[in-house]
Parts: C-alpha cells; sequence; structure tokens
C-alpha cells in the first residue's frame, strides 16, 4: 500500500514543478524579446478587434514600418536622380543660362526704399547713382524699357541691418504659354549690420554690383568684343 501511493504520489504533478514551468516560459518570452499575443481578427464592420489585454500594434506597426520604408527609399531616391541629371549640365551652360543675352544693354531697376533706409540717410537716388554708373563703365546701361534685359535691385533697411537682392530678368520665350515674358535667371542675395552708416550699404552694393559685372561679361565676352 505505501508503495503504491509512493508512485501516484510520483505520476501526479507537483505545485512546484508546474511553477518552474511558468517560469520558464516567462522567462523564455523574455529571451526572444516578444511578448506572446492572443490573434486578432477583424469584426463585421471591419474594426480590427483584439483579445482583452492585447492591443494589435504588431500588424499596424507592420504596415507603418513599410510606409515610412518606402517613403525613405524615394526619399533617398529622388536626390540621386536629380545630382544625375544635373551631373549632365556642365557650369558653363548654367552660366550661358543666367547671364547670355549677346551683350545687350541693361536696364536698371530699383525698388523702392522702407521708412528704416530714410532714417540713416540712405536714399533711392543714391542707390541708381551707384549701379548705374557701374553699367555705363561696363557700357551696358540702358533706360528702363520692357524689350530688355533688367538688373532689378532691393535693399531692405532694418534697424541694425540690411539685405541686398541683385535679379536678372531676361526677356524669354514660354513655349508652353506659346508667348515672350520676363523671367528671372540669377539671382544673389546678402545681409550685414549698417551701424546707422549709408555709405557702408552702398559699399556692399557696389560690391554686389562688381561682383555680378565679373560673371554676366565673362559669358558674353565675344559679344562684347564684337558689339
Amino acid at each position: 500500500m505505501a508503495q503504491a501511493r509512493r508512485a501516484r504520489r510520483a505520476d501526479r504533478p507537483s505545485a512546484s514543478a508546474g511553477t518552474n514551468r511558468i517560469a520558464l516560459s516567462e522567462n523564455q518570452d523574455r529571451i526572444d524579446g516578444t511578448k506572446r499575443r492572443r490573434p486578432c481578427r477583424h469584426d463585421a464592420h471591419g474594426t480590427h478587434r483584439c483579445a482583452p489585454g492585447e492591443t494589435g500594434m504588431t500588424r499596424t506597426t507592420g504596415r507603418a514600418v513599410r510606409s515610412i520604408a518606402l517613403a525613405a527609399l524615394a526619399a533617398l531616391a529622388l536626390p540621386l536622380l536629380s545630382s544625375g541629371a544635373l551631373a549632365q549640365i556642365d557650369d558653363e551652360s548654367v552660366a550661358r543660362f543666367e547671364f547670355f543675352t549677346k551683350c545687350a544693354p541693361l536696364a536698371l531697376l530699383v525698388q523702392p526704399l522702407g521708412p528704416e533706409a530714410h532714417d540713416i540717410g540712405l536714399t533711392q537716388e543714391a542707390i541708381q547713382t551707384a549701379i548705374e554708373n557701374r553699367l555705363r563703365s561696363a557700357r551696358l546701361y540702358t533706360q528702363y524699357d520692357r524689350q530688355f534685359q533688367y538688373l532689378n535691385v532691393s535693399i531692405h533697411v532694418l534697424p541694425r541691418s540690411f539685405s541686398v537682392t541683385l535679379q536678372l530678368n531676361k526677356f524669354l520665350w514660354d513655349s508652353l504659354l506659346d508667348e515672350w515674358g520676363y523671367a528671372t535667371t540669377w539671382h544673389s542675395a546678402g545681409t550685414g549690420t549698417h551701424g546707422r552708416d549709408a555709405n557702408y550699404i552702398l559699399s556692399s552694393l557696389s560690391r554686389s554690383i562688381d561682383n555680378f559685372l565679373v560673371r554676366y561679361l565673362r559669358v558674353n565676352e565675344e559679344a562684347c568684343a564684337t558689339r
């Protein structure tokens, strides 16, 4: 009898053994790094439903990750395609598009100034004279006319800072609209602090004009030599 009872106790699983198996299962979950989930399903209305205690994040996250990955690949591919296309266009071709006019005369358009510019003694007439003198010395100046290319100059003055913007506008043919019109092919912008000195702003403007003329005359050199 005693031997039979001992045999039955040996066959019966102990509470400690079950606890060990549960602990082992939980440890294995931690090792795997994922929590075992109950299956999720879609109800009759198409809503994603999960068993109590579950979130259903695995499927949603998978779709989101795929979407993010595709977006990232597209973002990486576009610059590569753009750089590959731009690599076929050399700097000389870009410069000719920006500046080439067959050495045609340039008109000048100076935008009106704000009150801060007048407060430090900067006038539109001083800006016009400074630019016009440099264009005349290069034999490029002409009175403003819509049939010519023109240089658009804009100076903004703030209490402590200023900006100088130059734009070259060329009279071009738009094949899509089937008409002529102006388009900005080159622009340059710079900023600085003026210390309430109008002459400093004019000096900065003169340097910007000189930089423009160097590039403009380099591209139009042959045309200007035969003009």
